[in-house]
């Protein structure tokens, strides 16, 4: 459907790419922070939305980042958009500004319906009984969707969550700057033949808090009570630094004794 939420955004026009663009050539702090930020998703993509760690170390070339904070469903503000019609409700995700320290970076990850992967025996049974409906209606592998439409209640532990919606902010010179997932439509620019997505200023409300994520334009009711158990179940937010833990410091210095990583708050 074409339609938008009212109180959605619109998608970028042309005159907002082509300033993101020049921007992009002319900044450099806009540069390294989107190519930094564009490498660290990649690298975030390669989880499994549902088994996320307690502290997470990921490796970026030569950089290495470790969480020193980390805010699981309860950390993480939801406001939902309601509307007459399922298909325009949206899911506003926030966090408070002040969680990304100067040269910190934020990353927001959340399973969502459009990824998940039957396993479980009887309802990938029905979803092949199904199969050759499902390609009628939907033309692609989302089969989420498709199952609740067909009626199957909704059962968490039948389903692998896999390539979560990532959103990541990093705090520069006292500025937060972020790349929203494709729940938001981000701006691309081509450097030396690889897309990177721009990074953006973002702004902290009143109350101190910056809208990371803007889910919205679910098929059904069904859906929506769906993704709001994944949300309670495994949304995650973690602030990452450059360096390694404290335990892999004294491993690669050939100590005997292993210490136990020393972060400021690990679980929020």
């Amino acid at each position: 459907m074409s339609e938008q939420h009212p109180l959605d955004e619109e998608r970028p026009g042309g005159l907002d790419r082509a300033r993101a663009r020049v921007e992009f050539r002319l900044d450099p702090k806009i540069k390294a922070v989107s190519e930094e930020l564009d490498a660290l998703s990649l690298e975030l993509a390669k989880l499994s939305g549902d088994s996320l760690p307690k502290i997470l170390q990921v490796k970026v070339g030569k950089k290495e980042y470790t969480s020193v904070r980390r805010r699981e469903s309860s950390g993480i503000a939801r406001r939902e958009i309601s509307n007459e019609n399922p298909y325009f409700h949206i899911i506003d995700y926030k966090i408070r500004a002040n969680l990304v320290g100067e040269g910190a970076v934020g990353a927001l990850l959340i399973p969502e319906t459009l990824s998940a992967v039957a396993i479980g025996k009887d309802l990938v049974e029905f979803l092949e009984s199904q199969e050759s409906d499902m390609e009628r209606q939907t033309g692609w592998g989302t089969t989420l969707p498709v199952s609740l439409e067909k009626g199957r209640p909704f059962k968490l532990n039948e389903w692998k969550y896999e390539r979560p919606d990532i959103v990541t902010v990093k705090c520069v010179d006292g500025k937060l700057y972020s790349q929203f997932g494709r729940r938001r439509i981000p701006i691309f620019t081509l450097e030396k033949g690889r897309r990177i997505a721009i990074a953006r200023r973002v702004i902290p409300d009143e109350e101190g808090t910056i809208t990371l994520l803007r889910n919205s334009y679910w098929w059904t009711t069904e859906e929506i009570n769906a993704q709001r158990e994944l949300d309670e179940k495994f949304a995650t937010f973690y602030v990452l630094v450059e360096g390694k833990s404290e335990q892999e410091k004294q491993v690669g210095s050939g100590s005997v004794k292993k210490l136990e990583p020393r972060f400021s708050e690990v679980t929020g």
